[in-house]
């Protein structure tokens, strides 16, 4: 997991080729007035979610296998949570075809407040809880197939 400001994104280049395809997308394109939906950059490589969504209180951990994301805060008022993938003896793998596991552990584990530039990357196997909050919110989430 990587958790910093956007003006920083370059330094990870390097670590996976689509992470730097979608740092080289990242780095050329403002996304402050994209509308919602997905953008491909890469195909199923590297693709952008654009999101207006509802931040709530408590909501189930996620993990992916197969795709890194890349979390970016648009504007402020969520907070993700983090633990690690040995916190959990199980998951929900009913949506495992989309590479989309769920565990409904409400444990908080360390959280990050999410300020207007600030990013999160999870790697595949990082658990991670998005979209707490009390407000309706403005997020990107790239997703990264790490083959």
């Amino acid at each position: 997991m990587i958790a910093d400001i956007l003006s920083n994104l370059g330094r990870y280049k390097g670590l996976h080729p689509n992470l730097d395809t979608a740092i080289d997308y990242l780095l050329c394109h403002p996304l402050d007035n994209l509308p919602d939906g997905r953008i491909d950059i890469d195909g199923d490589k590297v693709f952008l979610t654009i999101q207006s969504p509802q931040f709530r209180q408590h909501d189930g951990y996620e993990k992916h296998a197969k795709y890194m994301d890349i979390q970016i805060a648009l504007a402020e008022g969520e907070s993700i949570c983090y633990l690690p993938e040995n916190a959990f003896s199980s998951w929900n793998d009913e949506n495992a075809a989309n590479d989309f596991y769920l565990q409904n552990d409400k444990n908080l584990g360390a959280c990050f407040e999410m300020k207007k530039g600030n990013f999160v990357i999870f790697f595949p196997h990082e658990p991670h809880k998005p979209g707490l909050g009390h407000q309706k919110g403005r997020k990107a989430v790239v997703k990264v197939l790490i083959d």
